[in-house]
């Protein structure tokens, strides 16, 4: 019996000091999952370099925190207690820090974050960071120049600050140089050729080299010859600045009885420039080495709207070819018999097909960007910019982003988390305005002009560049663009930008140009 007893003694004793331990582990185990540090709600997935990112969960602050941000030790300028959960009357609390985003974390996409408490680390969502912008102070919109009446801007995007434009009441091309300085590069007296003397009746697009050495224009011209009396005379010319020689590379005669067509498609097209049908064009767009692109077409009058007919474009070769290399198969917003006619016309035009509206060009890249979706369609839509190579007559690129946020419109950042490109203008104000090709696959464009309004980030309007070429779009200066209530419509363009990064553009429905400056 007392075996039994002693035996009944060991066997409890050993139960409880079997208990003791399992609960001792139990304890450490449960110690231990408590000083595992949990992210409880998501942060944002992108930060600007300056910006302050909060990390809410069970952080452990007293347990040695530490919160690396790629691979950089962050400082915590703030942590706090905030309500993580249950209810009004028994509310549990976690944890909050607050951290400044550097530069020395790294820009770009997937950026590590990693938390550690109390020995332990475990790994959050990673982040991307991006620069506050390319330039280092925020921006303004100034008067730079007026255009009167009459008056239309030359496509010359060159980095040089200069701005060329035909001036309507004097009827001669002038320069804007950087710095406002206006000179007379082709007046009046300068129009003569083989025909001899010829006036200018009606401008209709030009363009400048980037070296601002050959300037080249299209109009509906008058002159001294037996062709003037029955004929409007179409001339495409050259004009070398430096030797003030001009030289008529194309000369077409159309008949002033004739109905003119939406889309001229007879006589020959394509082959030598001296030869071919050349009418109207929308947009000249000449490179360094004397090729030209393009671009073809008119202004329809449908009822009582004016419409931008740009068909086709077009490349013009040092050797004097034409060749086509893209056409729009899409008729413009025109009454339902000029679709007819310009539905069956298009047919006849060479070049590869495409169903959206013809953009930008960036000669010396060859180079075409399309805005899918033009101004003013309704807010939230898809908006796709494609990316084209003019030589190949194929698609680079085809952006897309299906969702706004108003939340947090994102500029910054690679393509895949941009939320902020997206059209629906308000009151003829484009949502996107410019998309002006710069070096480097780049698109400058002025975001949202109305809509800073609706956004909890304030940083509107504001400059951005899209990067074709590493697929992320970056904000061009920090802060909101101050625009002086300047407004850039439909109809305006952006210009050029100089050596400074300051970018001129025209405004108020081109009858302003205006130039950005620090504020």
């Amino acid at each position: 019996m007392k075996k039994f007893r002693k035996y009944s003694v060991l066997v409890f004793t050993g139960t409880m000091l079997l208990l003791t331990a399992a609960c001792k582990k139990s304890e450490n185990f449960y110690q231990s999952l408590v000083d595992l540090p949990e992210i409880r709600k998501i942060y944002d997935n992108a930060y600007e370099v300056g910006s302050q990112m909060i990390i809410t969960g069970r952080l452990n602050p007293d347990n040695g925190l530490k919160i690396e941000i790629g691979g950089i030790t962050a400082k915590i300028t703030g942590l706090t207690k905030v309500v993580g959960g249950g209810t009004q009357y028994a509310p549990y609390y976690v944890d909050q820090a607050t951290l400044t985003i550097t530069k020395e974390m790294g820009i770009g996409p997937n950026r590590p974050v990693k938390i550690t408490s109390a020995g332990n680390t475990i790994d959050g969502p990673p982040i991307e960071i991006f620069s506050s912008g390319d330039l280092a102070d925020s921006l303004q919109l100034v008067s730079y120049s007026t255009l009167p009446t009459g008056s239309l801007p030359l496509y010359g995007i060159n980095g040089k600050g200069s701005v060329y434009l035909y001036d309507g009441p004097t009827n001669s091309i002038k320069k804007i140089a950087k710095g406002g300085t206006t000179v007379q590069v082709v007046t009046p007296a300068s129009l003569k050729d083989t025909y001899g003397t010829f006036a200018i009746t009606a401008f209709n697009a030009g363009g400048v080299d980037p070296q601002e050495e050959n300037l080249y224009f299209s109009a509906v011209t008058t002159d001294a010859s037996a062709d003037n009396a029955a004929n409007l005379i179409y001339r495409f010319c050259r004009y070398n600045i430096k030797t003030s020689q001009l030289t008529t590379l194309n000369r077409t005669l159309f008949l002033k009885s004739a109905t003119k067509p939406l889309i001229p498609t007879a006589g020959l097209l394509e082959g030598n420039i001296s030869q071919v049908n050349l009418m109207e064009l929308t947009g000249v767009y000449p490179d360094s080495k004397g090729n030209l692109y393009l671009r073809l077409g008119n202004i329809i009058v449908s009822g009582s709207v004016k419409i931008e007919n740009s068909y086709a474009t077009a490349r013009l070769t040092t050797n004097g070819e034409l060749k086509y290399l893209y056409k729009s198969t899409v008729p413009p917003g025109i009454r339902a018999s000029q679709q007819r006619e310009y539905t069956a016309s298009i047919t006849l035009v060479p070049g590869v097909g495409m169903s959206y509206k013809q953009g930008p060009i960036m000669p010396d890249e060859n180079r075409m960007y399309s805005l899918a979706l033009g101004d003013g369609q309704m807010n939230g839509l898809p908006t796709r910019i494609l990316q084209y190579d003019l030589l190949n007559q194929t698609t680079l690129y085809n952006y897309t982003k299906p969702n706004i946020n108003f939340t947090k419109p994102y500029i910054s950042g690679s393509f895949n988390i941009l939320t902020a490109v997206s059209t629906g203008g308000f009151y003829n104000t484009p949502t996107l305005f410019g998309l002006m090709p710069m070096p480097g696959a780049k698109l400058m464009i002025l975001y949202y002009q109305e809509r800073t309004l609706q956004f909890d980030d304030k940083r509107f309007p504001a400059f951005g560049t899209m990067n074709f070429n590493e697929q992320r779009g970056d904000r061009y200066a920090p802060g909101a663009v101050k625009t002086n209530n300047y407004k850039m419509n439909e109809d305006d363009v952006m210009l050029n930008y100089d050596e400074e990064g300051m970018i001129y553009t025209t405004a108020n429905s081109k009858t302003l140009i205006l130039k950005t400056q620090k504020q």
